[in-house]
């Protein structure tokens, strides 16, 4: 957790390494950003990070909309903007070819209908 806590980026994000390089500050992804939020759960730990999921919005994909309803599911946060997203991207274009996410986007919007995190060890304790 601190490690995680130390790689957070100004933006409130995260990347894939260290928050800055030859003193830069780097973006943080939205898809580390979301794994990242999902790992953390001291709210306290993510707060500076909801303001990221605007960008989610701006521009959704299949990928980033599904792990920003699971952020937001994990943290008991309202995730229907990101599922409305998710869906109209459905009825636009489809989830794509890609079998992982398709299958993020079916376990982030089942989650959301259970309210119920599906990487929770809680949720594995007590069955689906």
């Amino acid at each position: 957790r601190a490690l995680l806590r130390d790689r957070r980026s100004q933006d409130g994000g995260w990347n894939i390494g260290n928050p800055d390089v030859l003193g830069a500050q780097l973006d943080g992804y939205l898809h580390t950003t979301s794994w990242a939020v999902m790992a953390l759960p001291d709210p306290a730990d993510v707060e500076a990070s909801w303001p990221f999921y605007d960008r989610v919005l701006a521009r959704p994909s299949t990928l980033n909309a599904a792990l920003a309803v699971l952020a937001h599911v994990a943290h008991g946060r309202d995730a229907t903007p990101f599922v409305d997203a998710l869906l109209a991207r459905h009825r636009a274009r489809g989830f794509g070819d890609r079998v992982d996410t398709v299958a993020l986007a079916a376990i982030a919007l089942r989650a959301h209908d259970r309210g119920t995190h599906p990487f929770s060890l809680r949720e594995a304790a007590h069955g689906p």
